[in-house]
């Protein structure tokens, strides 16, 4: 065999292996809609999907909706297939729902090696996101600062939020700084009851737990928030094993880009949690900014599978998905705005 033929051949073969992850990481998708708008895109991401799942999609009358709903469902056949053996398709995969809707992939239910995939979409208008990861149950939330900020949070934090959270929110000394209270503590409440498998209106519902973001309040995003490029800013707080970063060969930036952040050295707020009831499982938060006026959260159950330990730093590795048929990726590092990790 000629070089050239050896080097197809390896070519070839890359492209066809399974895309590897292993316990303790977890790989966050995110695609702009944006990018992927044109006709001839929308027809390949729907050849992706089922007639019930094309169904679903069509029963808007908003185009804008219908839109939103096959990018993301093809968003998800198209990268979990990536995990799979190369003769598994995007449209083979078979999924399932629990009671409260969450679904679950039934078959292939694992990758080589019978890790078992775990995985959480959340999308809007303009942004979705799908984690996954083999280490535990996973919640994924992302939120659009304009829709959720657009009226008093304050009614709906008495409606759905804890005595401490509503305090908290009271607490803050202006509208701004309180709105974007609002929204961080509301990523984060979603991404735990996601991670659950419940709906935010299932027992014991919202005002069961709650969360703090740091001891200076909550972290500014949008138009004035820090792209974490601030040199000045120190780490000697950061108490959280996370290490969210994204490897190496990442692609230069582009006008259509997701990142808002390269830097690893912004400082980071803390996440407390605390529940109404002892729960024995392990819960790890990120709080970050994916995309300009954006803010998601990210919930993690960690099990400490094949030996490692929950103690043992979660690498959270973002992808920004360039082609949903997996043949484009480019790695991204967005703004983390505050973390946990178990004790």
């Amino acid at each position: 065999m000629t070089l050239d033929t050896e080097s197809a051949a390896a070519a070839a073969t890359a492209a066809v292996a399974p895309r590897a992850i292993q316990p303790g990481e977890v790989h966050v998708w995110w695609l702009l809609p944006s990018n992927a708008s044109s006709e001839l895109e929308l027809q390949r991401c729907s050849e992706l999907l089922t007639d019930e799942e094309l169904q679903e999609c069509n029963a808007s009358e908003d185009a804008g909706v219908r839109r939103e709903r096959v990018l993301a469902r093809a968003l998800v056949r198209s990268v979990l297939a990536g995990y799979l053996p190369s003769s598994i398709q995007p449209r083979d995969l078979l999924f399932e729902r629990n009671a409260h809707g969450k679904p679950c992939l039934l078959w292939p239910f694992a990758m080589s090696g019978e890790h078992k995939l775990h995985f959480n979409l959340t999308h809007t208008a303009s942004l979705i996101g799908l984690a996954v990861t083999v280490e535990g149950r996973v919640g994924l939330d992302v939120e659009s600062a304009v829709r959720r900020t657009r009226q008093d949070p304050l009614r709906l934090a008495r409606r759905r939020f804890s005595d401490a959270e509503i305090a908290d929110l009271q607490a803050c000394p202006d509208d701004s700084s309180r709105a974007a209270c609002f929204l961080q503590l509301w990523t984060l409440k979603e991404a735990y009851v996601k991670a659950l498998g419940r709906g935010i209106s299932a027992p014991p519902g919202l005002r069961s737990f709650s969360f703090r973001v740091g001891r200076d309040g909550p972290q500014k995003h949008g138009a004035n928030a820090s792209t974490g490029d601030d040199s000045s800013s120190s780490n000697s707080n950061n108490d959280s094993s996370i290490d969210s970063s994204s490897s190496n060969g990442s692609s230069s930036s582009n006008n259509n880009s997701i990142n808002s952040s390269t830097s690893n050295g912004s400082s980071r707020s803390s996440i407390e949690f605390h529940m109404a009831a002892p729960d024995a499982r392990c819960w790890e938060f990120v709080l970050l900014e994916p995309a300009p006026g954006h803010v998601a959260s990210l919930c993690v159950e960690r099990r400490g599978n094949d030996g490692f330990q929950k103690n043992e730093a979660l690498q959270v590795h973002h992808f920004e998905a360039a082609l949903l048929d997996g043949g484009m990726e480019r790695t991204f590092q967005p703004s983390i705005l505050a973390q946990s990790a178990c004790p």
